[in-house]
């Protein structure tokens, strides 16, 4: 008998996946590495919500070695809005994600978190204000942090919905042959 996983466990993993990147001392490494996480998890929810495919479909759609049909990050954030897997805010939390994640990979000088445009992309996510308002607490400042947390969230998020096993939609019966 399969053992069932604990999802709470799984989700306390990704969390701390993340957070290990601490370990890195190199917010390059860590900027791309926690997205890498995020673009995962995001994956694995979007394909919840699509029919039952094999694993190989599952590649040719999501990766395909960079030839799927949403196998850019870019593309399963659209996905995941048209699927109603997130709203607006979640979106465009999700998009400066990947701009942040952009600048460290594309950029050729030494970036950190410390860089102008890294602070100012750090301060426009939404989830830490939010975060901040329902613990009742100050809203983190520190745009590592601020960057980490709304990666953690998200990715905790998607990696729990894609848990649950959701009811995916039956293969379509109008076209067959």
């Amino acid at each position: 008998m399969a053992k069932k996983l604990d999802p709470k466990r799984v989700v306390s993993n990704i969390v701390q996946a993340i957070l290990d990147l601490h370990h890195l001392q190199d917010d390059r490494s860590i900027g791309i590495m926690a997205c890498a996480i995020l673009e995962s998890e995001l994956g694995r929810a979007i394909l919840m919500r699509f029919r039952e495919m094999s694993a190989e479909e599952q590649n040719r759609l999501l990766d395909n070695n960079g030839h799927g049909a949403i196998a850019t990050l870019a593309a399963k954030i659209w996905i995941g809005f048209a699927v109603g897997l997130y709203k607006e805010q979640a979106r465009e939390d999700l998009l400066t994600l990947k701009k942040i994640r952009n600048d460290f990979a594309h950029v050729g000088d030494h970036i950190d978190f410390s860089n102008a445009d890294i602070i100012k992309d750090c301060n426009k996510l939404v989830y830490p204000k939010l975060n901040a308002e329902s613990i009742m607490k100050p809203e983190e400042t520190d745009p590592k942090e601020r960057y980490l947390d709304t990666i953690c969230h998200l990715a905790a998020g998607f990696n729990s919905y894609a848990g649950q096993n959701a009811c995916r939609p039956p293969a379509p019966q109008f076209i067959s042959y």
